[in-house]
């Protein structure tokens, strides 16, 4: 299952998949045959389980978090990391890894894969997020431009459960509990101090 924003191209012939965007994978197991997942960043390889992939062409990274089974994580194409790192990172049922252009950072075991997958239940959930990725989430989720008023409110850090729902209701959570408000006009919605003045049009 891939978010309606995200592209997934499956290589003919193959159990390869390119993908830009965000998936959830449940991967049957085929002897001799694992199934790959392309990245800018990466591949993932599984051999039997289920999985979720992040990896947006404009936040330079993937994201991975294993739910089931077990998969190997390399950075991809690139000799002078393959030979400073010539064994992939071999994640398991709760891990969570991220794969930047330096390689593989950001290794953590156990988390709340839940958090990560909420996505393909209508759901966006959020633990001491920066409001920066919310926003980047909540852009691609209802198709609006949200700006901020003040660039210091990008640093401000969420835990919140969105439900699905409008704009209105996502935006409402997300500034009550920073203590902020957001104004829409049209296709756009700004975030602002909670005692900013409305703007006068000429």
């Amino acid at each position: 299952r891939v978010r309606q924003d995200a592209a997934a191209t499956t290589m003919a012939d193959t159990r390869e998949v390119q993908l830009t965007g965000e998936g959830f994978f449940e991967v049957a197991h085929v002897a001799g045959h694992p199934f790959v997942i392309h990245t800018r960043h990466g591949m993932i390889t599984q051999l039997g389980t289920a999985f979720d992939v992040r990896a947006y062409r404009e936040e330079e990274r993937t994201q991975v978090v294993v739910t089931e089974g077990r998969g190997d994580l390399r950075p991809r194409g690139d000799a002078a990391l393959a030979a400073r790192a010539p064994k992939p990172v071999v994640l398991a049922a709760g891990d969570f890894a991220v794969m930047a252009p330096g390689g593989v950072t950001n290794l953590r075991h156990g988390v709340d894969a839940s958090r990560y997958t909420a996505w393909t239940k209508g759901q966006l959930r959020y633990q001491d997020a920066p409001l920066s990725q919310v926003i980047a989430d909540l852009q691609r989720w209802y198709d609006v431009k949200i700006e901020l008023g003040d660039s210091t409110f990008a640093n401000y850090r969420l835990t919140a459960s969105l439900r699905g729902g409008s704009v209105a209701e996502a935006m409402d959570v997300v500034t009550k509990s920073l203590d902020l408000r957001a104004v829409r006009r049209g296709h756009t919605v700004r975030i602002v101090g909670k005692n900013a003045q409305p703007s006068q049009r000429p």
